[in-house]
């Protein structure tokens, strides 16, 4: 139970930051955070996201990273990966099926981003920290 929690703590755990703190923007961020994460498997294009919450792409991106130190596409492409570890770990599901629920556009896409991050393959990933 412990090696599981210590997992999900260093894996999924999103950073705080001090600049969240007392900021007037911050139920706003917490709203677009909330609809990436709800909505990860769909198309998430910046413009679109922008145009849902009445906003600018050039302010939505400014705001998002003033805000959370992050990029709005870093944060998009993290969630994510966050999910397809979950699928990874706790599922039998095949990549083409993480791929399409995660929301990547291709399974090349999901791969490199993956490797980028946890320096394994998704394959090799699983086999050496399924649950």
């Amino acid at each position: 139970l412990y090696q599981i929690l210590f997992l999900l703590d260093t894996h999924f755990s999103v950073p705080k930051t001090d600049q969240n703190r007392g900021s007037s923007s911050l139920p706003l961020i917490s709203a677009i955070t909330e609809h990436i994460d709800e909505n990860l498997e769909k198309d998430l294009a910046l413009d679109q996201l922008a145009a849902a919450f009445h906003l600018s792409y050039t302010h939505l991106c400014r705001l998002f990273k003033k805000e959370t130190g992050s990029t709005i596409h870093s944060y998009i492409v993290e969630q994510r990966l966050n999910q397809a570890v979950k699928l990874l770990m706790f599922t039998d599901k095949n990549i083409r099926y993480i791929v399409d629920a995660c929301g990547f556009p291709n399974q090349k896409s999901f791969s490199a981003a993956f490797k980028n991050k946890y320096g394994l393959t998704p394959k090799r990933y699983r086999d050496e920290n399924k649950a």
